[in-house]
């Protein structure tokens, strides 16, 4: 039951984070950045929505710094 009320928070969390990064509310990122400091789980997904984000705006997500 645990685990299940463990995803149950983090697809909360995941949901607070793009609702704060569309309105571009810092301190609900921050919130959710510090839940993310304690939770591998969702640290990760953070990253990947993060990716998704800057490949939508066309934004290389790694750069080598070669021209």
């Amino acid at each position: 039951m645990k685990s299940k009320n463990n995803q149950q928070m983090r697809e909360w969390w995941i949901h607070r984070y793009v609702q704060a990064f569309d309105r571009g509310d810092a301190e609900g990122i921050e919130a959710v950045l510090d839940a993310a400091l304690s939770d591998p789980d969702l640290s990760a997904a953070i990253d990947e929505i993060n990716l998704g984000y800057l490949e939508e705006a066309g934004i290389p997500a790694f750069c080598t710094g070669h021209f």
